[in-house]
């Protein structure tokens, strides 16, 4: 298997060549890898809210939602 970080990083900068709102979706995704450890063995909740936040600021309603659940359940943001 690849190491994940060079898989990561290929992928952020695919992303970045996306049109506006495919971008907003892959910044989503990308979040959603990281909330969820897809590919590692521990989730990076750190990680997963940097990209979730970008996308949720961009208006995507999934984003705000995932940003919500993480403020709820304090994953990777300080619980509110």
């Amino acid at each position: 298997m690849d190491d994940p970080s060079n898989i990561i990083a290929l992928t952020v900068k695919l992303y970045q060549d996306l049109d506006d709102i495919d971008r907003k979706l892959a910044y989503e995704t990308l979040g959603e890898v990281y909330l969820l450890g897809l590919y590692s063995e521990e989730q990076d909740f750190i990680e997963a809210e940097e990209w979730i936040r970008i996308s949720a600021e961009e208006g995507m309603a999934h984003s705000q939602y995932l940003l919500g659940l993480m403020y709820k359940n304090g994953d990777g943001v300080s619980q509110n």
